[in-house]
């Protein structure tokens, strides 16, 4: 058993940096947003926030759940040693990925030429096949992901994607300068369909690319695939509405695309927080399948509670950021975006609990109780509704910010109860406490920091973070590190003296 969980955790390092480099790479998106509002002006960029939100809820429906699927299943197949099925469910999911994209850009069509405000209708309608395009390259990325490699999901959606954003979006910007947020769509819309280039080539460096066309042109489909998938639609789609369904409500309540771009940097900014345990999803999810099957509740615990306070450590410090320095990093999209300093630390909090608390989504669904997580996504959305619709005519972009927290933070604890109901294990212990603690000096330190700046700027910022991380660091260090992380250290310096 121990060198079982000694193996997982290597698999764990090794995944979670490519993945996490990803999600720095990711950053990049950051430079794409805040060129947008830049190049096209402030109420362009509020008006394909506003088109990006209602698509990216598209995309949740677009997909079918086939990330997920493609994680379980294809992973299951390699497990019994049965390369047809994975050609099955890759094919399958395809085909039913593409039927229900039609449909749902289709959707997005009528609901755009109902839209009152121009500028809403036009950036809606540019934007809407990007669920097509999106759901396909990450049906194909994830169906690599499940054999075990990242490299790929690095490559395409880490690397390319980004940089491909931001050159159509130049591009766009010099042919389409005048075209406001349809213009900024476009070079989304453009930088997707390349990427599913890219996604397609990825894919045929893992799978046999004709066995997958052919099981494409067949009438057969992997009932097992589809029965998994079913419910995670609705419930990923609830899951993106918690996120997104705030931005819709200001945009209807307030009718202000300049008020729904300053929330939108909030968002984005604080969905960085999240970022880091997404890393750690495609290495912890056919894990947990895999220990599902086999009745292996005490490796799946260990690593449970690996992952989650790797996850703490790694957006600890992000969050910091965006309690001390957010104005300073809001500024970065204009002068008037620091006034809404208050919703990004509301929406870092969220994204906090979701990053923290978001790993147990896994046991219950890859244990195939796919419904319950639905059932607790339903809990989630409904809280988000009834706050939004409370707090936004009230107190606009901060009430909005509320609302997504309390709704994240109902259905995530539901997902902490029923991982502990139905396997008797949960991520929390002492060793998940000192990394806490560690990251509560390190905020302490850091506030005072930004207190005793006469001037606080980039410099300040640098600083304060530098000491921060060193705080925690020294704290994680000092309390020790369990054996399973003493023994990968132990086995990486000895990789690194055997190189010397």
């Amino acid at each position: 058993m121990s060198d079982t969980l000694g193996s997982d955790a290597r698999r764990t390092l090794r995944g979670s940096i490519a993945n996490y480099v990803a999600a720095l790479f990711q950053l990049a998106v950051f430079l794409f947003h805040i060129l947008a509002t830049r190049i096209f002006g402030k109420t362009a960029y509020g008006a394909y926030i506003f088109a990006w939100s209602i698509v990216e809820m598209g995309c949740k429906v677009g997909i079918v759940g086939m990330d997920k699927g493609m994680l379980r299943e294809v992973a299951v197949a390699r497990a019994r040693g049965d390369p047809e099925a994975e050609v099955r469910t890759i094919a399958s999911g395809l085909k039913t990925v593409f039927v229900v994209s039609l449909g749902v850009v289709g959707t997005l069509w009528v609901l755009a030429a109902h839209q009152d405000e121009p500028e809403y209708r036009n950036t809606l309608l540019a934007l809407a096949p990007l669920v097509l395009s999106w759901s396909i390259a990450l049906t194909l990325v994830s169906a690599t992901m499940a054999t075990g490699t990242m490299r790929y999901n690095l490559a395409v959606r880490g690397v390319a994607e980004p940089t491909l954003m931001i050159a159509m979006l130049i591009v766009s910007g010099a042919l389409f300068g005048s075209a406001g947020g349809a213009g900024v769509a476009l070079s989304h819309l453009s930088a997707s369909l390349l990427t599913v280039l890219l996604a397609t080539w990825a894919l045929t460096r893992r799978f046999d690319g004709r066995a997958v066309l052919r099981g494409i042109a067949s009438r057969s489909w992997e009932s097992s695939l589809l029965r998994f998938c079913a419910p995670i639609m609705p419930a990923e789609l609830l899951n993106q509405a918690i996120y997104r369904l705030d931005i819709v409500f200001l945009g209807v309540f307030l009718g202000e695309p300049a008020a729904v771009a300053e929330y939108g940097a909030c968002v984005l900014l604080a969905g960085t927080v999240s970022s880091v345990r997404y890393a750690f999803d495609p290495i912890l999810s056919p894990l947990a399948a895999e220990c599902a099957t086999r009745n292996d509740i005490q490796r799946l615990a260990s690593n449970l509670a690996r992952m989650t306070r790797w996850v703490l450590a790694l957006s600890t410090p992000i969050f910091i950021a965006f309690v001390v320095f957010g104005d300073l990093l809001l500024g970065l999209w204009g002068p008037a975006y620091p006034e809404a300093r208050g919703p990004l630390v509301v929406l870092a909090c969220a994204h906090l609990v979701n990053a923290v608390l978001g790993l147990h989504q896994w046991p219950v669904v890859m244990s195939g109780r796919s419904r319950l997580d639905l059932v607790n996504n339903v809990a989630g959305f409904a809280v988000i509704v009834g706050l939004n619709l409370l707090l936004i005519p009230r107190y606009g972009l901060l009430g909005a910010a509320v609302a997504t927290l309390s709704g994240n933070l109902a259905f995530r604890v539901l997902q902490v109860v029923e991982v502990r109901s139905i396997f008797r294990v949960n991520a929390f212990g002492r060793r998940l406490g000192r990394t806490a603690l560690a990251g509560l000096v390190s905020l302490a330190i850091q506030v005072g920091i930004r207190a005793g700046a006469p001037h606080p700027g980039w410099g300040t910022f640098a600083l304060s973070t530098l000491a921060g991380l060193a705080v925690s660091l020294g704290l994680t260090l000092v309390g020790g590190r369990d054996p399973e992380d003493r023994a990968l250290w132990a086995t990486l310096t000895r990789r690194r003296s055997t190189q010397d």
